[in-house]
Formats: structure tokens, C-alpha cells, sequence
């Protein structure tokens, strides 16, 4: 199923490999916004960043993406002869990743893999970003500390971290299930490798000797990541419906931030209660659904993919039926409302199309982060594993039918 899902998703971009005008971003996208939902931003960074003369990001050019994306992105751009062999070459590596992933949340004890592998934004975000490639060590991170494997698991979330930056809401979950459950060795071991890597993959392109041979001081390139991310412009997110209010982009990032810490207190607080009752580690997944959520929900800007990231959580923390489709549904009409306004680009559209929606997603957003609190502070022993849970009255039916007329 995920392989039919994730295939729909590389041929919605057929559009992409018809183009055959100037190579400049803005005629690509002027061309590429006719056909809607067959945008991508590998596709469009292709001609923006010029990739067909292999250019190293942060060295040669600004890349607004941690440098586990750059690596990804350089070593992509190998296959540079034309937009449709880098598209393709990227969505082969992301659909791989994707099938990966679902076998990851199958693994993961308590989870609904299908609601992931069914899920129409799947396919819909596969190529649209590269977010499956952090979503892949996301979810391999998840399974190696559901096993105890900490050192891997922090080696794991640290590539999630540098490729995608939102999976550093795990790391306090794991270190107060970790120091709850008193396994300082393990929790150790996990910081060790996580600062390790993170080292690693960050300092040689951070770094750079000043002109005068002097000393090293922070390379513009690889810090434009925060600096971009630090001024964006509030589209699509929470804020975008206090506009008139007219506030700055400094002020809102102060906001988010308190918002964000309060909202760590108040997970800790939940995991704390109902580490009472369960084993912490069992309440990992929906503390991260809950974080990763409400970051989501404050955060000023909301790019199409995000929900893919929601989704992966909803799998793997089990949550319920009527939640997890209402927000794929949800989510999914957002994606369509957008792309379809690029066509329309009215007011009345934005309106009564656009902001309606964005709306929806926001209280579906926040139904999301209320069942991972919840969860958390009402814990209670989890059935046995649901990887296919979905099936089990079918099958109990299926048993019991006699095996002849």
C-alpha cells in the first residue's frame, strides 16, 4: 500500500519532467503552478541554485536547510544533467526512505503503521521536500530507544536533528524518560553519541579561518539556516490569522519560544503522572506527538509537509481512529486548497478557501497535542502490539467462517 501511495507521488510530478522552458527558477515555478500539486521544492532549488554545475551548499551558495539536507542535496546533484534525472534520482532515494520508514513504525510496539502507509500526504510530500530523509532517522531513532539501544538511537536522532531540526523535541523526552527510569549509563551513552555526531556533520562546515589567519569564526553560509528561518515571513501558520495586529517577526519568535518552553513543562508534568502507572519509555511517542504538534501549531510558518511529520506520530503513538483521519483529511484538503490557489490568486478565494482551511487544520492540530497530554497523564498498560491491530476483526471473522458452503 505505502509503495502504491509513494508512487502516486512521484507521478503527480509528471509536470516536472515535461518542462522544457528557460532554466530559471521563476519560469519554472510560473510554469510548474499551473499544474497543481505537482510542485516541488527539489525541482524548483534545482534551477535556483543552479545544481546542474554541482555547487556545495553553504561553501558556494546560502541553502536555508541544516547540513545533513546540504549533504543530501550535494550528493543528489551528482546526477545534474537535467531537472527530470535530479528529480527522479532524489525521489528514488526518498521513496526508499519512505518504505523504510513504514517498515520502521510497523516495528515500533503500539503503533497503526497503515494509518501512515495509507495516508494520501504521503505520497502527496513525498517529493515535495526532502522531509523523509529525517523522517527515516526519526523513526529509526524512535525504534532503537524503544529497544534500549541508546547509543545508536542518539547517533539516529542527531542525523534527524542536522537533516530536518524539529526532531530535537525528542531529545528532552527521552533524557526525563531516561532519568525517570534511573538508566543513567543508557542516557549517557545516547548525549555522548548525539554530541558526537552533531559535532561531526557541523564544525568542518561551520567553521572557517579568518582572513588573517588569526583564529576561526562562523562561516555565513551554514548559519544562514537560522538567520533565514529567524525573518521569514509568517505564511499559512497560527499567526497568519493575528495579521492585523501587524506584529514583527522578533516579537513573534519571542512568543513561540515561551509558548514552546511552557509547553515542555506542561509534557513533562503529564509523563511524570503517568510514568506511574507504565514504563516511561512507553510514553515517549505520544510526548513527542504532543511537542512536535503544538510546534507545528505556533510556528509561524506552515509548509504543506509538515503534516507528514503529524501523521508519522500519529502511527507510531497508536492514536485513535476519528483523530488520526480527521486530521489526514484535514491536512489533505489544506494541501489541495493551496496549490489550487496559486491558479485562482483572489482575495475571495484566500478568503473563504484558504483561511477557512488553515483554521481547520489548526484545531485539528491542537485535538492532536490535547490526546498526546492525555495520553500521558491517564496511562495506562498498552494492549498487546497494533501493528496490525486494524485487521484483527476481520481476521477473528475470517477464522470463524466456515471453510465450505
Amino acid at each position: 500500500m505505502a509503495a502504491g501511495v509513494l508512487a502516486g507521488g512521484v507521478l503527480l510530478r509528471l509536470p516536472v519532467f515535461a518542462y522544457g522552458g528557460p532554466a530559471t527558477q521563476r519560469a519554472f515555478n510560473s510554469y510548474i503552478f499551473q499544474h497543481p500539486g505537482s510542485y516541488s521544492d527539489i525541482s524548483s532549488l534545482y534551477f535556483r541554485d543552479r545544481l546542474w554545475l554541482h555547487p556545495v551548499p553553504y561553501f558556494d551558495y546560502k541553502f536555508e536547510y541544516p547540513v545533513v539536507t546540504g549533504a543530501f542535496v550535494w550528493l543528489l546533484s551528482f546526477v545534474h544533467s537535467s531537472v527530470t534525472s535530479y528529480t527522479l534520482a532524489s525521489a528514488a532515494v526518498l521513496v526508499a526512505l519512505g518504505l523504510a520508514t513504514v517498515w520502521l513504525v510497523a516495528a515500533y510496539e503500539g503503533s497503526k503503521v497503515w494509518l501512515l502507509a495509507a495516508a494520501p500526504v504521503l505520497g502527496l510530500d513525498a517529493v515535495l521536500n526532502w522531509d523523509l530523509l529525517a523522517i527515516a532517522f526519526t523513526a529509526a531513532a524512535l525504534v532503537a530507544y524503544r529497544r534500549d539501544r541508546d547509543g545508536w538511537a542518539g547517533g539516529l536522532l542527531a542525523a534527524a536533528v542536522w537533516a530536518k531540526l524539529f526532531p530535537l523535541l525528542l531529545l528532552p523526552v527521552i533524557v526525563l524518560a531516561r532519568v525517570r527510569e534511573r538508566k543513567w549509563r543508557s542516557l549517557g551513552r545516547g548525549l555522548l553519541s548525539f554530541g558526537l555526531l552533531s559535532a561531526a556533520v557541523n564544525l568542518p562546515v561551520m567553521l572557517q579561518r579568518t582572513a588573517a589567519g588569526g583564529g576561526f569564526v562562523v562561516r555565513s553560509g551554514w548559519a544562514y539556516f537560522y538567520t533565514f528561518n529567524e525573518h521569514r515571513r509568517d505564511v499559512g501558520g497560527l499567526w497568519w490569522f493575528f495579521g492585523w495586529l501587524h506584529p514583527k517577526a522578533p516579537e513573534l519568535n519571542r512568543l513561540s519560544a515561551l509558548l514552546l518552553v511552557l509547553a515542555i513543562g506542561v509534557v513533562a508534568a503529564a509523563m511524570l503522572l503517568g510514568s506511574r502507572r507504565v514504563p516511561p519509555h512507553r510514553l515517549i511517542a505520544p510526548a513527542f506527538l504532543a511537542l512536535l504538534a503544538w510546534f507545528v501549531f505556533i510556528n509561524r510558518v506552515y509548509s504543506p509537509q509538515f503534516g507528514l511529520w503529524v501523521v508519522l506520530l500519529l502511527a507510531i503513538a497508536g492514536a485513535p481512529l476519528w483523530l488520526a483521519i480527521g486530521f489526514i483529511v484535514i491536512d489533505t484538503a489544506f494541501y489541495i486548497v493551496v496549490w489550487l490557489g496559486f491558479q485562482v490568486a483572489t482575495h475571495s478565494y484566500f478568503v473563504n478557501f484558504t483561511r477557512p482551511a488553515a483554521g481547520a487544520r489548526e484545531v485539528v492540530l491542537l485535538a492532536c497535542v490535547a490526546w498526546g497530554i492525555q495520553r500521558l497523564a491517564r496511562a495506562a498498560p498498552p494492549l498487546r502490539p497494533t501493528a496490525q491491530a486494524g485487521w484483527e476483526r476481520l481476521e477473528r471473522t475470517l477464522a470463524a467462517a466456515p471453510s465450505s458452503p
